[in-house]
Parts: C-alpha cells; structure tokens; sequence
C-alpha cells in the first residue's frame, strides 16, 4: 500500500491525460452491441461517433512479472468492525490458461450455494462463518482464487481458517467424487445460460470472452470446455495451487474507537 501511495502522489496531470489517450482509444476497446438493431445502423452510429476519434499507440507490453511466492504471506488489520473476517489469496494464472476451466467448477464445487463444500462445513455443520465466498475474476494477466469469510461470534479466525485449509487438503488429497464435479458443472453452466437469456447477458459475455480469452466465439465452446473437466483435473489444480506458499492470508480484528493498537 505504501507503493500505491507514492505512486499516486508522484503522477502528474500530463501522465493522467498520457495514460486517459492511450488507454481509451478506439483501437484498444471492444464494443458489443446485442437487440433489436441492423448491422448497418451500428456501423452508421460508429462511423459518426467513433470513427473521428483518431487511434493511439497501443499500450507497451508487460515486461515485469511479479515473482513466485516462497513462502505464506500474512496480515493483520486492525479496525472498528462488528465481527472478524478472513480472506486467503493464492496466485492462479490468466484466463486464458487451461486451468481457467477446472478452477471454475472448483468455485462451484467450494462455495456456490448452500450444498457446497465451505458451506456445509463452515456454515452449517460447524458453525465457524456467517458466510463464506469463493472464487476468482476474469484477468489478462495472472490473478487471484479469494476466500472472504466472515467469522460467526464467539469463534476465532484462526479455527476458521483451520477448517478452510482442511477442506482444500481433502480436495488436494482424495479428489472429487464424479457425482459432486458433475453437480458443480450443471450449476456452472446454468448461470452461464441464465446469462445468455438476456441482451445485456450475451452483451456482457461476448465483451468479456473478446477482451480476457482473445476470441468472443470462446462463449460458445465455453460448455465443451467444462465437459472436459475430470476429477483428476481438480484434484491436480487444487495441489497445484492451494498451497500454504502460494497464499496471502489478511485477517481483520475488529476493535472499538480509540482502543490502544
């Protein structure tokens, strides 16, 4: 956080304007349009409003990629808060790696809906989390597989966290039965269909699979790709990734205003 700050604190209004032509050129953008329209009257209305805006250098490629983690990293933050709260962070790769697929059904399998794995456990049976959320956001480069727990009164962070790193091991060690990946492929591919049921869905579907996966003609093999996903993939990805090296562990402890730090 303190590189952010000087970061932020050193730009300038020329590096802003810089950053704001480059970035938001018409050639680095991609735009979807879903509904009742002609391919004419969208490429009418580009030509009007797009086409004046004159194209810019693309953006220089990434040459600095952040380094493997060696080892668990951890924080503490201490603030006014009603109850504690958890998140575990492990390094995953980009979307477009082949592993995209198989860490999808693992958000299933791990924390969609009241059937799910931390839930049954955290939630229900020992009552450790009010709630428990799982799972990664589409990225360019290499992202991040979260967990956020809310820890329930009268428990601690710590068997919190101790139960969350019991159920990854399990799935490290003993896989997924064929019934349960199935379950989490179903659920996953029927919100992708309840997406694809509404213009703004198919818009917002069509841009992501353009701009994260290099192709929007992706959504349409994006359920063969699940069908794909055995039990030995899962078993392979959550070894692979759900590691005690790989991860980031933030804990916040709720205090009153003005209690000494």
């Amino acid at each position: 956080m303190v590189g952010w700050a000087s970061d932020i604190e050193a730009w300038t209004m020329d590096d802003l304007k810089a950053h704001f032509k480059m970035g938001y050129a018409p050639n680095n953008c991609v735009m979807v349009v879903s509904g009742d329209v002609t391919p004419a009257e969208i490429l009418a209305l580009a030509k009007k409003y797009i086409e004046p805006i004159p194209s810019q250098p693309p953006p220089p490629p990434i040459r600095t990629f952040e380094p493997e983690q060696l080892g668990e990293r951890r924080v503490t933050i201490r603030r006014p808060a009603q109850l504690p709260m958890v998140m575990i962070s492990y390094h995953i790769p980009r979307t477009q790696d082949t592993d995209s697929a198989p860490l999808e059904l693992l958000e299933a399998l791990l924390s969609t809906g009241r059937s799910s794995r931390l839930y049954r456990r955290l939630v229900e049976k020992d009552q450790l989390a009010l709630n428990i959320r799982a799972g990664s956001q589409p990225s360019l480069d290499p992202g991040q597989f979260d967990f956020t727990a809310q820890v329930r009164s009268g428990k601690s962070p710590s068997e919190l966290e101790k139960a969350i790193y019991e159920e990854l091991e399990k799935l490290a060690k003993e896989g997924v039965p064929a019934e349960e990946l199935e379950k989490a492929r179903n659920q996953t591919l029927a919100n992708l269909y309840r997406q694809l049921k509404t213009i703004s869905g198919k818009a917002n579907l069509l841009g992501t699979y353009q701009v994260f996966y290099g192709d929007w003609n992706m959504v349409n093999k994006a359920a063969s790709e699940l069908e794909k996903v055995t039990p030995a993939d899962i078993q392979r990805v959550a070894a692979k990734y759900f590691t005690e090296k790989n991860r980031t562990v933030a804990t916040l402890i709720p205090e009153t205003k003005g209690s000494a730090r």
